[in-house]
């Protein structure tokens, strides 16, 4: 009786080292790119209807939707905003640098704030933002017509 006891203890301690095993591997794991938690199912065993201990009945993985959700959504957002960047690189559009240069040129200068030197900054300012908005539907049609191809 006492040995029945004592491997009953036994068989506890090994799923309880088992178990802590996995929960190691966990944490050593967590920060890979497919990282899935591992958990063991633990079940009672019995021997002629006495208790005989307990095992592993299995080990499952468990897998977090929400952050494969997120990891998806990340990755789909850095290759949208990837191909927008060379579709406006194509775009021939000049620079920031470009553009001030070119105000520079014709003396438009926000020191003296001459009306008629605001007035230009106006109207190039809501040039550019037409360029933009172009671009943007443009790109928007782009990825929409892939979008369609690839379906």
């Amino acid at each position: 009786m006492l040995t029945n006891a004592l491997n009953t203890a036994v068989s506890g301690l090994n799923v309880a080292q088992r178990s802590l095993a996995l929960v190691s591997q966990n944490v050593a794991n967590a920060n890979n790119p497919d990282y899935s938690r591992k958990v063991a199912q633990q079940e009672s065993v019995s021997l002629g209807g006495n208790a005989g201990g307990v095992r592993i009945s299995e080990v499952r993985r468990i897998i977090d939707q929400f952050l494969i959700d997120e990891v998806r959504t990340a990755t789909s957002n850095a290759e949208r905003y990837e191909v927008q960047n060379g579709f406006l690189d194509q775009s021939n559009l000049p620079s920031l640098t470009a553009l001030l240069q070119h105000l520079a040129h014709f003396g438009i200068q926000r020191d003296g704030k001459e009306d008629s030197h605001i007035r230009l900054e106006f109207l190039l300012a809501d040039e550019s933002r037409g360029k933009n908005d172009n671009i943007n539907y443009n790109f928007n049609m782009n990825v929409k017509y892939m979008g369609k191809l690839a379906s």
